[in-house]
């Protein structure tokens, strides 16, 4: 009822230290211009750098962001946050607002970390709204997002941990697109949050942004990405955990297909497989999908890909490939249906 608002994701501030310790060490710093004791040089210029994003003032912290085109007051008592999740939940005439407008409601005046993780909790707790989302489910199907262009919406998984590459990589980040079912396989040394960060940024470097991505990690984890996205490179994308037994990351034909590629690869070539992994892709990306009756490749690039066999011969016979392509068929506009949120790690 509310999927039109847009949910702000919440800049985590810190890597191993607990969030309410680090706003009071944010708070001393700007109040009184110290640090804590025992801390070394890297962790007096991290907090630093942090602390740049907030301010002090009648005694509060509040965050400004990066721009200081914002002011919202850190809450970190844990009682006084209820209260502001059921002053944000409850409307003046006592009906109760769902996830996004309770959480814009709650993230246009203050800031924690976790903000959208604890209105997701506490709505659960509310019978009232547990009640109202039985009902809205036994008499309304879920209606299925569509898909309409190129990169609209991808799909997260990563598979592993696999045999060591020579560059001392372990896991597979696969990402698809929905639309023209392309697929991408990135190697990561590392099952975290940074890898994976980095591994998407490469991407919506090539690519651009998608307007909405769906994964299988959890809450915590996919904060944990798109914060490192916005501080490390800029790029401000949500990730949004979905139900894997909906396989929203991938459609279920393409991911057991990817899936049973790369396992009969890294049996073939536990060594070698990361070099392998390109000739692998190429070949899902120039096959016919059963879904939209084309490429993957034609659907993106609007043009046929070109073998190498195809090349030599044109070269060789001294003609020229001339391929009419047709416009970009409205039967490959299909949907996706949206999934509820889950917490698998």
């Amino acid at each position: 009822m509310d999927s039109a608002l847009p949910v702000a994701e919440e800049v985590v501030v810190v890597e191993s230290c607990s969030p309410t310790s680090k706003f009071e060490d944010i708070f001393r710093l700007l109040s009184e211009g110290c640090f804590p004791p025992g801390f070394c040089s890297i962790k007096k210029k991290n907090l630093r750098r942090y602390a740049q994003k907030f301010v002090v003032e009648g005694n509060c912290l509040y965050y400004v962001g990066p721009k200081k085109e914002e002011k919202r007051e850190v809450v970190v008592d844990p009682e006084r946050r209820r209260k502001v999740f059921l002053e944000s939940h409850f409307t003046e005439i006592g009906s109760h607002l769902g996830q996004k407008k309770t959480i814009h409601r709650i993230q246009s005046r203050y800031y924690w970390l976790g903000i959208v993780k604890d209105v997701v909790d506490w709505i659960k707790m509310c019978e009232t709204c547990q009640n109202t989302e039985h009902s809205k489910s036994l008499s309304k199907k879920p209606q299925p997002i569509k898909v309409e262009s190129p990169w609209d919406i991808l799909g997260l998984d990563i598979y592993g941990p696999f045999p060591e590459s020579c560059r001392g990589n372990t896991h597979i980040l696969a990402v698809t697109d929905q639309y023209t079912k392309w697929v991408e396989a990135i190697p990561l040394q590392k099952r975290d949050a940074l890898s994976v960060a980095q591994g998407l940024a490469s991407l919506f470097y090539r690519f651009g942004a998608s307007k909405n991505i769906y994964c299988t990690f959890s809450w915590d984890f996919s904060e944990e990405v798109t914060r490192l996205l916005q501080e490390r490179w800029n790029i401000s994308q949500l990730l949004t955990p979905a139900d894997p037994t909906s396989s929203v990351s991938l459609d279920s034909q393409t991911n057991e297909l990817l899936k049973a590629s790369i396992c009969n690869l890294m049996n073939e070539k536990p060594g070698e497989w990361e070099e392998s992994l390109d000739p692998l892709l190429f070949g899902f990306r120039t096959s016919v999908s059963s879904v939209t009756k084309y490429t993957p490749f034609f659907l993106l690039y609007n043009r046929y890909a070109c073998l190498s066999s195809e090349a030599a011969y044109a070269k060789d016979s001294s003609k020229v490939l001339r391929v009419a392509l047709p416009s970009t068929p409205a039967a490959c506009r299909h949907s996706v249906r949206p999934c509820r949120s889950s917490r698998t790690p």
